[in-house]
């Protein structure tokens, strides 16, 4: 037989706790007869202990406080019939292990209310100072009614908020509980289960819906039908030893409890492991999405820039042509300057000289007609 890998550890469990179940049934003082006829399935027809009550007509919550001044609190809430949370301020309201109230200076005389409605349990805060927490959430602002809030198995709540002194310590403790919740009454509720509750720390339960009626024969058939093949061999067997005491039916359907507990823990851990295996998976999936788009962005980047590089090398290159032609063209005029500046020198000398050699022609001229001009006068006066 072929087992898919995530059924196999689950199997494994199945096994090792029928076994252990049998190893309980062989170390009893009674042997069970092995004729065929007298195994049969318990059908109880005038049974005085009645199967598990009508779903949604009584359910119980046990609320666990974390800090140890509070009592662990048993409820039975019956359908649309409210329970109040609220702080002790006479000898009616004196704090019981099976009512709402507390010893505590944080909370309001009417803090919450706590019912069930449709086999669902329900809270709100009824206008309370310090507030409502589920799950940390506050249910309403301070004085201000909440709507309903609904209730499931391992929430935590917490009524109130600490009250701190100057030097950091808690001078007043607020009540915070955590929730279980039991779809049967309390009558109905297993007593090692709430005592177990009340000794042990904080921790998970079996699903409250597949606990079984204490001390009843009846009810190991009632679980055996709906749930797995253990039980329905372990109600064969408490059948086939009908003349047991009402001790040892107790004694098994305890063995029952904890077994199916154990296989429903084994459940609940084999679905976390599957999602967080799909959930690991999924974020490889993204990581591994997002690092191929990182690169073919930072590829994409590094070819725009090179693009961009080659771009600048070309324009540089075609402007250093044109410096350098720029510079040798310079070069040229400045050449071509000096020279015309040679020329326009030489030219200005030879100007100088003819001006000069003009000037000259011109003062001989003004003397010769000066002197034309005296002898003229001369001539005239004589």
């Amino acid at each position: 037989m072929i087992f898919a890998p995530d059924f196999f550890p689950f199997f494994l469990l199945y096994i090792y706790f029928f076994f252990l179940f049998l190893r309980m049934l062989t170390d009893s003082s009674t042997v069970m007869p092995a004729h065929d006829a007298t195994i049969k399935i318990l059908k109880s027809k005038d049974s005085s202990m009645p199967a598990m009550q009508k779903k949604g007509s009584a359910m119980t919550l046990i609320l666990k406080p974390y800090n140890n001044t509070f009592q662990i609190r048993t409820l039975e809430l019956k359908e649309k019939t409210k329970i109040r949370i609220g702080r002790q301020t006479s000898s009616k309201t004196l704090p019981t292990p099976f009512n709402g109230f507390f010893d505590s200076k944080v909370l309001s005389r009417q803090h919450a209310e706590l019912w069930c409605e449709n086999s669902k349990i329900y809270i709100k805060d009824v206008k309370s100072s310090n507030g409502t927490f589920v799950n940390g959430e506050r249910l309403s602002n301070e004085c201000e009614e909440s709507e309903p809030k609904e209730l499931n198995n391992d929430d935590e709540i917490e009524f109130g908020i600490d009250i701190v002194n100057e030097n950091g310590s808690i001078l007043y403790h607020k009540v915070s509980c955590t929730v279980y919740i039991f779809s049967m009454p309390l009558s109905q509720v297993d007593e090692s289960i709430i005592k177990e509750l009340s000794n042990a720390p904080n921790r998970t339960y079996p699903s409250p819906h597949l606990l079984v009626r204490k001390s009843s024969v009846s009810s190991v058939s009632t679980v055996s039908s709906a749930n797995s093949d253990i039980t329905s061999n372990a109600s064969i067997a408490m059948a086939a030893t009908g003349g047991n005491t009402r001790k040892r039916s107790k004694k098994l359907e305890s063995v029952l409890t904890k077994l199916q507990y154990e296989v429903d823990k084994s459940r609940k851990v084999e679905e976390e492991l599957k999602v967080v295996r799909d959930a690991v998976g999924n974020l490889n999936k993204v990581l591994s999405e997002d690092r191929i788009k990182e690169s073919d962005e930072l590829q994409l980047k590094l070819n725009q820039a090179e693009t961009k590089i080659k771009a600048f090398d070309e324009k540089w290159r075609y402007q250093n042509q044109a410096i350098q032609t720029a510079k040798t063209e310079l070069h040229r005029l400045e050449k071509k300057l000096s020279n015309r500046e040679t020329l326009w020198k030489v030219e200005k000398e030879n100007l100088t000289q003819e001006v000069a050699v003009e000037r000259k022609k011109v003062k001989d001229l003004e003397v010769q007609f000066t002197d034309s001009c005296t002898m003229r006068s001369l001539e005239i006066f004589n």
